[in-house]
């Protein structure tokens, strides 16, 4: 009776060569794909969140809301949990407001629409910032307000800019240590340095996402004053300082 052979070494060190070969060719697509599934998934979250504060906006006299600096004063209110009505169907009212340990809690037991998929710290429940220039006091002075100090919410008609031209909501560094997880005071943009770009020059520790993060391939999306999203490049062409405060002309691209 004849018997069948079996594998020589030399026969199953080929085919384990192979499937090397294969895994290494469809690791780099595997990954790949991953990323563009989670650059989708923040792109979604932004969308959501702009319709969200349309929504707001809409069902406020046109007022949003800007920072968070101060939870001992009345109109300090964190962004997302004035929107978390629309985008959750949780309704925060009251105190509760400025309350941030409810807040955090209601963040992290709900689906995780304010935050980027890309960062991989599980701590951080929101992942995206507020415009929250006092732009009365740059009107006035000429210059950015002091930490002590930050803008309360504001009608969309009283912009400097058109709603549809100024960024009102934007992806935060990767660089963690710029936006503690526990802190929904610094989830906001209110100075220069906080910006991506100073002219042509790009502001490596600042707190919103910045030049050389690939987490999207070099890009972003950003939500405007009045509710719709862009997905632009991180270049400085795209993100000028004007795009936060158009009334900062003093960094003009050539």
């Amino acid at each position: 009776m004849r018997q069948d052979r079996g594998f020589t070494l030399v026969e199953l060190l080929v085919v384990i060569a192979i499937i090397a070969i294969l895994l290494a060719v469809m690791a780099p697509s595997a990954m790949s794909i991953h990323k563009l599934a989670r650059s989708n998934i923040c792109k979604s979250n932004l969308h959501t969140i702009g319709q969200a504060s349309a929504s707001y906006s809409a069902a406020n006299n046109l007022y949003v809301p800007r920072d968070a600096c101060d939870a001992s004063q009345p109109g300090h209110y964190l962004f997302a949990a004035c929107f978390m009505k629309y985008t959750h169907g949780i309704e925060i009212t009251g105190s509760d407001l400025q309350n941030w340990s409810l807040i955090y809690d209601k963040l992290d037991g709900a689906a995780p629409i304010y935050r980027c998929p890309s960062i991989s710290d599980p701590k951080y429940v929101l992942t995206y910032l507020i415009n929250a220039i006092d732009h009365d006091h740059y009107r006035t002075t000429g210059q950015y307000v002091s930490d002590a100090t930050r803008a309360l919410p504001i009608q969309l008609t009283h912009l400097p800019g058109g709603p549809a031209e100024m960024c009102y909501i934007i992806e935060m560094s990767d660089n963690l240590s710029a936006v503690p997880y526990n802190n929904f005071t610094a989830y906001d943009i209110w100075h220069l340095a906080h910006m991506p770009f100073k002219g042509l020059t790009p502001q490596l520790n600042a707190r919103c996402i910045t030049y050389g993060d690939e987490r999207h391939d070099g890009k972003t999306t950003l939500v405007f004053f009045d509710g719709h999203t862009e997905d632009l490049p991180i270049l400085p062409y795209n993100l000028p300082v004007t795009l936060f405060n158009p009334l900062d002309l003093n960094y003009p691209l050539p």
